[in-house]
Parts: structure tokens; C-alpha cells; sequence
């Protein structure tokens, strides 16, 4: 079981990798292939760390029931547990967006983080049956990673307790400006009792923090939306535009390709290219690094129209109706305001063209 210590270093761990990959380290040089080597196999292991905790911190509310039986914990320890969690849930969901954002300057590559199913999103119940898959792919390199579904689930856990969230907001809120001001406290009805006074001013304290944990769990669930959408979007994206499966044959379109174009076709390819390219650098016996796919991680044309029956469902209107309600609650008054909506359009005209 974790402890508040321990959950806040994971916090603190994840925000670090975060950040850490919002930077693009460069190809090394050609004499230094030894260096290039130790550091593929570094961001390896992280990757399937990270993907192993992704299931292990989704937003789902057992973590409250887990939380709240735990002995020998004071309401602010509690609480404080519960903001570790959140803050876990959106370093990791920052780190896959990164890992994206930096994978390529070509808007036609996807750096594949995450496999062509959404089971979990349609069977949440079924995550945690699978925890010991989860545990042996952060041990072994030549397990498929883990599915997009996770994403999704992530994406609608947090949109439903965001707008819980805002209404607790607006009830403290409330709570708190209907507190007299300390001023009027001590100069009227509790001018002859003293512990009135410190009594007022303990609530309003408790107020002003719960007021602030509050504010700081909705940025936080915010960004695990914005992440979680962004990360949807670009798998999907891929698999049902770009990714050609392992098991179709390609060569009528290589033949026509060739013809229509002669010069460019070289680089035109490389937009429709198979998965046999692997997202997580694994290095091989004798020190040979190659860009191999999972064993597993080879996506069959199945694979592809079992995603397009299962997208329309586990991303429905009113999952795109939450996020627009998101956004006209919240997100109207930050400066990016208007990015929730923009991926939405994205997402359905996706599905409607695609999965329909």
C-alpha cells in the first residue's frame, strides 16, 4: 500500500521525466554510437515504467475507497495522498504528449506509444484483471505496449470529476465569502468570547487550503484532458489513416506509386509506412540497437477494423459533449482557451469518416 512519502517522490519522479522529455536530446555523433546506445536503452526502460503506471493511476474512484481505509491517517494527509495521485496521473499523461510532440518535425510520422485497442475503455472492469500484463511489460521488451484504451478511460475519468471538481470549487467558494470578515468578528457579538475569534479565524483558514487544493486539482485535471486528448487524437490519426497492417499486400499501390511518381517516391512512402518500426529503442545482444517492433506490436488489418467498430462507441457524443462543457466552465478563461474544442472537431471527423 502507498504511503503519502512514497507517492509524493513518485510525483516528484514523474514531474521530472516530464520535463525531461519536453526536450529533444539530438542524434548523436557518428563516433559516439556507444553513447547512443546507452541512452536508447535508458529511454527504453523508462517508457515501459511509465506505461506500466499509466493503468496503475487512472482516475477511478477506487482510490478513494482505498485511500479512505487506510488507518492512521488524518484528513489532511488523506487529502494530501489524493493530490500526489492526480499529480502522478498528469506527469505521466504530460510525458506521452511530449514524447509525441518531439518524435518528429514530419506531421505524417506518429511515434506509436500505445496499441490499436479500446477494450479497456468499453470493459473498465477489466483493468485491473490485467495487472499482471501490466507488470510484466515494464520487465520484458518483447511485449506489446500498452492499449490506447487506457488513454480514453483516463480522458473520461478526469472529465467527469473536473466538473465535480468545479462544483466543489464554487461551494467553497461560497462557503468562504459568506464568512464575516475577522474585523467584524472582534468588534460585535463575539467581542466577550475569545475563543469565537480564533475559532472564525480556523475556519477560514481551512477554507482558504481546502480552496486551494481544490483549485490546484482542477488545473491538474485539466491538463490530463488536454493530454489525454492530444494522445488519442495522434493514435488514431495514425492507425486509421497512415498505418498499412502487416498482412495487407501492398504491392498494386507500390506498383501505381512508382508509375505516378518516380522521384518522390522515396520520401512519399515513408507517410505510408508499416508498424514494423518500434517506438521504444531496444538494445540487442553484441550491442546491436535496431528500430525492431514488438513482437506483438505487428498491427493485423483485424486489429485496424475491430478499432474502427470500437472507436464510434468508447468515443461518443456525449464524451465530446463533457469536453465542450469543460471548456465553456473552465477553459474559457485561460489563454488557450478554444484547444479542447479544436481536438473534439478533430476526433469526430475522424470517426465519421473512418468509422462510419
Amino acid at each position: 500500500m502507498e504511503t503519502c512519502e512514497s507517492l509524493e517522490e513518485l510525483s516528484l519522479l514523474t514531474a521530472v521525466l516530464c520535463r525531461a522529455a519536453a526536450y529533444n536530446a539530438g542524434e548523436s555523433s557518428e563516433g559516439d554510437q556507444e553513447g547512443e546506445l546507452m541512452y536508447r536503452g535508458q529511454v527504453s526502460r523508462i517508457q515501459r515504467r511509465l506505461g506500466g503506471l499509466l493503468s496503475k493511476y487512472l482516475l477511478l474512484d477506487d482510490w478513494n475507497k482505498r485511500i479512505k481505509s487506510k488507518e492512521g491517517l488524518n484528513d489532511q494527509q488523506r487529502h494530501q495522498m489524493m493530490v500526489y495521485i492526480h499529480e502522478i496521473a498528469a506527469n505521466i499523461s504530460s510525458y506521452c504528449r511530449n514524447v509525441l510532440s518531439n518524435s518528429s518535425h514530419d506531421f505524417t510520422y506518429c511515434r506509436v506509444l500505445f496499441g490499436p485497442s479500446l477494450s479497456e475503455a468499453l470493459s473498465p472492469h477489466e483493468i485491473h484483471s490485467k495487472a499482471s500484463t501490466v507488470l510484466d511489460y515494464t520487465q520484458n521488451t518483447n511485449l506489446a505496449p500498452p492499449n490506447l484504451g487506457l488513454m480514453v478511460v483516463q480522458l473520461k475519468q478526469a472529465s467527469s470529476k473536473i466538473l465535480d471538481a468545479l462544483d466543489e470549487h464554487k461551494r467553497l467558494s461560497t462557503r468562504l465569502d459568506s464568512l464575516p470578515d475577522e474585523s467584524t468578528v472582534s468588534n460585535t457579538t463575539y467581542q466577550n468570547i475569545p475563543s469565537s475569534e480564533g475559532h472564525h479565524s480556523e475556519s477560514r483558514q481551512s477554507l482558504t487550503a481546502s480552496l486551494e487544493r481544490q483549485t490546484h486539482i482542477i488545473h491538474l485535471l485539466s491538463s490530463i484532458i488536454e493530454n489525454c486528448l492530444y494522445v488519442v487524437w495522434k493514435h488514431l490519426d495514425f492507425y486509421l489513416v497512415s498505418c498499412v497492417p502487416l498482412d495487407q499486400d501492398t504491392t498494386l499501390f507500390q506498383s501505381h506509386h512508382q508509375l505516378s511518381n518516380k522521384t518522390g517516391s522515396a520520401a512519399n512512402q515513408s507517410s505510408m509506412r508499416k508498424l514494423t518500426e518500434s517506438s521504444f529503442h531496444t538494445q540487442k545482444p553484441g550491442g546491436v540497437t535496431k528500430g525492431q517492433s514488438f513482437k506483438s506490436s505487428g498491427v493485423s488489418r483485424d486489429e485496424i477494423q475491430q478499432l474502427k467498430e470500437t472507436t464510434p462507441r468508447a468515443i461518443n457524443e456525449s464524451v465530446l459533449a463533457k469536453l465542450a462543457e469543460i471548456e465553456q466552465c473552465y477553459s474559457s478563461k485561460r489563454t488557450h482557451y478554444g484547444y479542447m474544442s479544436a481536438l473534439s472537431r478533430r476526433l469526430k471527423r475522424l470517426i465519421n469518416i473512418h468509422c462510419s
